[in-house]
């Protein structure tokens, strides 16, 4: 009986850990032409080829900050959607928008 408990406890700690949190990634500015995305909290994700370099603007759907980074595997520059923009969509700066390639979402910011 021990055992079985110590298994569920440790399957639903995992599944804690790997919930994903959803943001609207648009490939123009303004909220236009968006999908939903999905990347596990705390997690970094690429970009699929689909918008890859092409992201303009976006909104975070959770209590979580999105960090947007210029490079793969989360590396160089970074901008943040902050959830605290009370779900509207934010345009990037130029310097990074149309020039990004991964995600991470943040917990606890």
């Amino acid at each position: 009986m021990r055992f079985s408990i110590a298994a569920i406890t440790s399957l639903f700690a995992a599944a804690s850990l790997t919930q994903a949190v959803e943001f609207e990634a648009c490939i123009n500015s303004n909220g236009v032409n968006c999908s939903v995305r999905r990347c596990p909290v705390n997690e970094c994700c690429n970009f699929q080829p689909d918008l890859k370099n092409n992201m303009a603007s976006g909104r975070v759907r959770a209590l979580v900050n999105c960090v947007i980074f210029y490079n793969s595997n989360c590396q160089g520059n970074y901008w943040i959607l902050d959830h605290r923009d009370d779900g509207k969509f934010t345009n990037l700066p130029s310097w990074i928008k149309n020039n990004n390639a991964a995600v991470r979402c943040e917990d606890g910011m």
